[in-house]
């Protein structure tokens, strides 16, 4: 049996259970109900760049499959929109109706500044869960999201 077909047949509670000992978090704080109701969380994927890559198209293909599983999905990009031409995933992206942006920056430099873009995105609508790609991002990520208990 493949990985994607036993994740697809453990049920909505064994994965939040599965998330929650992953992420240190309890299993109530991932979603907002768990009796089935709804079982959706609201999931941030941070990454550095949206230009075509490995890592990029990696995060693309989770945040569709993430939104198709009825999940509330966010894509934070720390730089700019990719110039027309390399903004294939982007287009991909919006095609799913899953919320982009771009925080800018563009120089080591603006480092700070972006670190403020990225907390007042995540404090105006805070995810449940958070999950960044990149050694950029991975950073910007570890600190703003503890910050916010996420």
């Amino acid at each position: 049996m493949a990985a994607d077909g036993l994740y697809s047949q453990i049920s909505a509670v064994t994965r939040l259970e599965l998330c929650s000992l992953l992420c240190g978090y309890p299993p109530n704080t991932l979603a907002s109900t768990i009796d089935g109701e709804d079982d959706s969380m609201k999931i941030d994927f941070v990454i550095t760049e949206l230009d075509m890559g490995g890592a990029e198209r990696c995060l693309a293909a989770l945040a569709v499959h993430a939104q198709s599983e009825h999940h509330q999905v966010r894509v934070i990009a720390l730089g700019p929109k990719p110039p027309e031409g390399r903004d294939g995933l982007v287009g991909m992206l919006e095609s799913h109706k899953i919320t982009l942006h771009f925080l800018n920056g563009r120089k080591f430099w603006e480092f700070p500044w972006v670190l403020r873009r990225l907390m007042r995105v995540v404090q105006c609508d805070r995810p449940d869960l958070a999950q960044s790609f990149l050694f950029h991002a991975n950073v910007a990520s570890a600190f703003v999201y503890p910050k916010l208990s996420i």
